[in-house]
């Protein structure tokens, strides 16, 4: 009887490890205040999620950690705030923003004609990738996907009244993705977008689960969020990772080549038609395909290599912070990159190796689930440059 009643407490105590509390709250219009039914509530980058009811009332259960919390209904201004599930409001009550019409914002931009015939392939390299799980993910309503091209700015942007939903068959997940912002400047060949992923378990047989399975292990080994766990449990050399510091110092023959170049900016005529100004030679830029180029440096590793503790630290029990000045390299040593990845690559360097640095040269606070904030002040490039877009990420609940 005694060995009964432990295991249902040890069974009950698992539970509570999983789901830490249930949030309650009430979506509203915030003009109208009525209730606004169907409105999608989830925590971003996981499976977990739920809608509201005719009264606007939802309940989602929440696991141990720090998420995102996102609210988003059509026509309405996105929500989103951080929550903790030890510190759980008794209601929350989310007031949604309308959004303002077209027609009654000044609109410096109009939205491109035929856009998606032009910059949709474009937007599929960008956003999803053009790894070998990239190839099989389909956008399911890209109808919603509408394009502004700014000639003074030299920048793409893209934009999509309702989440943008991505079926994807290679890692077995239905997506739903809250596009907040995809801007592309074609002078620097930067890229910056972010938004709300929601996944979505597909449906299969055991053969299909298990290819699912083998691919996600595949993607999450060498992964950032793969990367960030590592950080949180001070396991980056066990997991796989050598770290050095990294010194960039001018390359003055490319200073000089990129100095006679400057005075000359020039239009080219992209493949689908779109003009962009550009003061990169024509080999450098010839429309978005070629991405030869980059900042005139050398890029030495300094030193000897990294220990997590020279990196990270704790925050409290639940957060480390991962702090460094200038650049990192990062190289995780226990694979090796696809195919695809080696066709992009043109120095030579098929290694899964990627440089970070922190924009706003402050800390980034790691939760053990992988998850880190603020992602828009982590910039990366080269593996992770290449492998970090949607056809390669994970939910921040997958276990591999």
């Amino acid at each position: 009887m005694n060995r009964v009643v432990l295991i249902c407490c040890l069974l009950l105590l698992q539970m509570a490890a999983l789901t830490q509390g249930v949030l309650r709250g009430l979506v509203t219009d915030s003009s109208s205040k009525q209730p606004l039914a169907g409105a999608s509530v989830f925590l971003s980058n996981t499976s977990i999620g739920t809608t509201a009811n005719a009264r606007g009332e939802f309940e989602l259960p929440l696991p141990a950690g720090k998420f995102d919390l996102v609210v988003s209904a059509v026509d309405h201004e996105t929500f989103y705030r951080s929550i903790n599930s030890t510190q759980l409001p008794a209601l929350l009550t989310v007031r949604l923003v309308p959004k303002a019409r077209e027609l009654e914002t000044v609109v410096i931009q109009p939205y491109e004609k035929d856009g998606w015939a032009k910059w949709g392939s474009f937007f599929i390299e960008n956003f999803i990738g053009t790894s070998e799980q990239a190839q099989r993910c389909i956008i399911r309503n890209k109808e919603t996907i509408r394009f502004r091209l700014d000639h003074r700015a030299n920048t793409l942007s893209a934009y999509a009244r309702e989440p943008i939903i991505v079926e994807h068959k290679a890692l077995g997940y239905r997506i739903r993705y809250q596009l907040e912002e995809f801007v592309y400047d074609f002078g620097t060949r930067a890229i910056r977008f972010y938004g709300f992923p929601l996944y979505e378990e597909m449906k299969g047989g055991e053969a299909r689960k298990r290819k699912w399975a083998e691919q996600r292990r595949e993607v999450y080994y060498g992964s950032m969020m793969h990367f960030m766990r590592a950080v949180f449990r001070n396991r980056l050399v066990e997991e796989g990772y050598e770290i050095y510091r990294v010194r960039k110092i001018p390359d003055l023959k490319r200073v000089r080549r990129r100095t006679l170049l400057e005075d000359s900016s020039r239009v080219f005529l992209l493949d689908n038609g779109a003009l962009v100004h550009s003061s990169e030679p024509d080999d450098s830029l010839r429309a978005y395909q070629n991405q030869l180029g980059g900042e005139p440096v050398l890029t030495i590793n300094e030193g000897h290599r990294l220990s997590g503790d020279s990196l990270a630290f704790a925050s409290d029990s639940a957060t480390a912070g991962l702090y460094f000045p200038n650049y990192i390299s990062v190289t995780y040593r226990d694979g090796t990159t696809p195919a695809s990845y080696q066709k992009s690559v043109r120095n030579g360097n098929f290694a899964m190796q990627s440089e970070l640095t922190l924009q706003g040269g402050r800390p980034v606070w790691v939760e053990s689930s992988g998850a880190y904030y603020n992602p828009l002040e982590v910039f990366s490039n080269g593996w992770w440059g290449w492998s970090e877009k949607l056809g390669r990420l994970l939910p921040f609940d997958y276990k591999p």
